[in-house]
């Protein structure tokens, strides 16, 4: 059974030599024999997550969990996949990411699908004529909208999708791009903003001619007109990959500079931003952002034996690590909520030899009234 920590403890975060010590509640989850750690929560509290699990012969898998009232809950495989990956957790209670199956299936090896906590049914959503995969990457707050991306062949065809709740049915629409084949799609991957109004991904702008079939990429944005129409606009040239957007348009996430990942922050009025770093290290990502502009993530030391990556919080411009009530080797920020919960993962230092470290989801509040 999973084992249940709820502590409370100092936290203090150094803002331009400002510091704020608050003491909020923290749940650690510890569910699993290797790792665990919180892919997304909704503003009440619920964890969507991944973990190891054993598995004869001596193996580890990883499966997703659904947490709810200090209960976890499994989410059904589709009928006909071996896999599932939930990408996303709407404050409905509603599930959205891609299944797979084997490469070489008449109907394509990945679909999107969703899974509802009250029905507890998964569903593969449908894609538009022509096309045969597709993939959820994210889900509005009311789960009334769901972005991804659908592919098709004969030409190939890779183009940023929208599902949406009409009449009771989920009717997919092809957002506009400038060319067929966006294959950044894949790695940036297609977010949607939590009021379901914008609309945030990675396109092939500007295709070169040249033996090795060179292209610009660019982020475009598509806002949702009056007539249900999504209307796109490129707002900064690069290949990202992005991980959220917030309702004032502010787009998180990270960007290779010199080989090293960095975390970027673009926003209408500063437009783009690359991101601080935690004393000594050398790369880092951003994974989330609230209404508030809050973001959360990742800085990581160098390769090697020594460190790992931490996590941080950032807001305008002012960068601060994120402390924990248990000394840990390891930590990341993956999600955070408008109303300031944060979840991720943390690996704990055991106090002796005898002890092993263990990997758990954790989920606490920040106290409201940041610098």
């Amino acid at each position: 059974m999973p084992r249940i920590f709820y502590l409370t403890f100092l936290t203090v975060l150094a803002f331009n030599h400002a510091l704020l010590a608050t003491e909020p509640a923290v749940q650690l989850i510890d569910n699993s024999v290797g790792f665990s750690q919180v892919v997304d929560l909704n503003e009440s509290g619920n964890v969507l997550g991944s973990r190891e699990v054993a598995v004869e012969p001596l193996r580890l898998a990883t499966e997703p969990y659904y947490w709810q009232d200090n209960r976890q809950r499994k989410i059904k495989m589709l009928a006909g996949y071996t896999n599932i990956e939930p990408q996303a957790l709407s404050d409905t209670g509603l599930v959205v990411g891609y299944a797979t199956r084997f490469v070489g299936n008449p109907a394509g090896n990945m679909q999107a699908f969703l899974w509802k906590v009250t029905t507890d049914e998964p569903l593969i959503l449908e894609t538009s004529a022509g096309y045969r995969t597709s993939h959820a990457c994210s889900v509005d707050r009311k789960g009334t909208v769901i972005s991804g991306y659908v592919v098709g062949s004969d030409p190939p065809r890779m183009m940023p999708c929208a599902w949406e709740r009409i009449d009771g049915n989920w009717q997919n629409t092809v957002l506009p791009t400038t060319h067929q084949y966006n294959p950044s799609l894949a790695s940036s991957r297609v977010l949607v903003s939590p009021d379901g109004s914008q609309i945030a991904a990675c396109i092939t702008s500007n295709n070169r001619a040249g033996p090795l079939g060179a292209s610009h990429r660019s982020l475009c944005v598509w806002k949702l007109q009056g007539d249900g129409s999504w209307d796109p606009s490129e707002i900064y040239q690069g290949s990202l990959r992005l991980s959220a957007i917030n309702d004032r348009g502010m787009i998180v996430g990270s960007h290779t500079v010199k080989t090293f990942r960095r975390a970027f922050a673009w926003d209408p009025v500063h437009g783009y931003q690359i991101l601080g770093l935690l004393e000594g290290d050398e790369s880092a990502e951003a994974l989330d952002v609230n209404k508030e502009g809050l973001v959360v993530g990742y800085s990581d030391d160098p390769y090697g034996p020594d460190g790992g990556p931490q996590a941080f919080i950032w807001k305008d411009a002012k960068l601060a690590a994120l402390e924990f009530p248990i000394p840990t080797l390891f930590s990341s920020a993956t999600t955070v909520t408008d109303s300031g919960m944060i979840g991720g993962f943390l690996q704990t230092l055991p106090d002796n030899e005898r002890e092993a470290s263990k990997t758990l989801s954790f989920v606490f509040s920040l106290p409201k009234h940041l610098p």
